[in-house]
C-alpha cells in the first residue's frame, strides 16, 4: 500500500512532531516564508498559479493532496505530534465496517430487528483522528477548566456530521477529489476544514459510503490565545447553518457516481452568493484539476 503524509507548517510554528516514525513520502506545504528549514521535501505550492491564492491559509493542505498519487493519504499540522502507532489506527478504522444507520447493538457484533441490509458493510473513505492536551474547540467556548482528553476511545463510525478538523485525517485516495479545504475570503477563518468537511461528508453520505472517527489521537502542542481565535470563528460561526442549507440544497440535486464527478456536480448546482460568493472560483478551479 502506498502511503503518503500532507503537513502544513504555520508561520510560526517548528517541525517536532514524530514524522521520524512516519512509513512512506512526505509532502510538506510550508507557510513560513522559508523561515524553516526541513529534512523532507517541501512543496512551494505558490509556484503553481492555481494554488497562489492559498497562500497563509491551511487550505494549502489542497496542495499536497492534489500532489499526492498514494493510496492513503494522512493530513497532519506541524503542531501535532503522533505516535509510533499513528498510521496504523487510521488503517484500523479506514477498515472499519461502516454503517448508515445508529447500531444500539455494535458491541454485540449484531444488528436489531429492523436495522436495514442497506444500511451496513459501507465503506469507511475517510477518518478523523481527535487530540490530546489542547483540543480542536471554539475560542469562545475555551476557558481554565477545559479538558485536555477527548474521553472516548476506540474508532466510531459518523452516522451523521462531525466537526471535520484538518489536523489529524486519513482519506483514500479515490475521495480525495471532494475533499476540498475552502481558502479565506473576506471575514472567513478558521473556517477551511470544517465548511470544506461539510461538503466532503455530504458527498460521501450521497454516495453510500462513511467516514469514522476518534483513534488516533495526535498530542496538540500550540499555543492558544482564545480571544483571537474567537474573533477569526465569528463569522464561521454565524453563517455556518446557512452555508450548511446552501450545501444541502445543492447536494439533493447530485447522483451518486465517482467522487471526482459528484464535486463537479456540486460545483455547478451549488448557488454561493453573498458573503460566500467567493467560494465559487476556488471550488471550481479545484474540481476542474480531477477527472470524473
Amino acid at each position: 500500500m502506498d502511503l503518503v503524509s500532507c503537513v502544513h507548517i504555520e508561520t510560526t510554528e517548528s517541525f517536532n512532531n514524530g514524522l521520524e516514525t512516519f512509513e512512506g513520502n512526505l509532502y510538506i506545504t510550508d507557510d513560513s516564508c522559508g523561515k524553516y528549514k526541513y529534512p523532507f521535501e517541501v512543496l512551494d505550492y505558490r509556484d503553481f498559479p492555481l494554488f497562489k491564492y492559498l497562500h497563509k491559509s491551511s487550505a494549502s493542505k489542497n496542495y499536497a493532496l492534489y500532489k499526492s498519487k498514494a493510496d492513503i493519504v494522512f493530513i497532519i499540522d506541524s503542531d501535532c505530534v503522533i505516535e509510533p502507532d499513528f498510521q496504523d489506527k487510521h488503517l484500523d478504522a479506514l477498515d472499519t465496517e461502516g454503517c448508515l444507520w445508529d447500531n444500539p447493538l455494535e458491541n454485540t457484533g449484531f444488528y436489531p430487528r429492523g436495522f436495514p441490509y442497506s444500511a451496513r458493510d459501507k465503506r469507511v473513505v475517510a477518518n478523523v483522528g481527535l487530540w490530546t492536551n489542547v483540543l480542536d474547540i471554539n475560542g469562545a467556548d475555551r476557558s481554565k477548566n477545559e479538558p485536555n482528553k477527548p474521553e472516548i476511545t476506540g474508532t466510531r463510525v459518523s452516522t451523521s456530521f462531525v466537526p471535520f478538523s484538518g489536523m489529524n485525517v486519513a482519506v483514500r485516495r479515490e475521495a480525495i477529489p471532494a475533499l476540498f479545504f475552502l481558502p479565506n475570503i473576506g471575514n472567513f477563518k478558521r473556517h477551511d476544514d470544517i465548511f470544506g468537511g461539510y461538503i466532503f461528508q455530504s458527498i460521501v453520505k450521497k454516495k453510500g459510503d462513511c467516514i469514522t472517527y476518534g483513534e488516533p489521537f495526535v498530542k496538540h502542542e500550540t499555543f492558544i490565545i482564545s480571544e483571537e481565535d474567537a474573533e477569526d470563528e465569528l463569522e464561521m460561526n454565524e453563517y455556518q447553518d446557512k452555508f450548511c442549507q446552501v450545501v444541502d440544497t445543492a447536494i439533493a440535486k447530485i447522483k451518486p457516481t465517482t467522487y471526482a464527478d459528484m464535486y463537479k456536480q456540486f460545483v455547478r448546482k451549488v448557488k454561493f452568493s453573498g458573503r460566500f460568493k467567493g467560494f465559487n472560483k476556488p471550488i471550481r478551479i479545484w474540481s476542474n484539476l480531477f477527472r470524473g
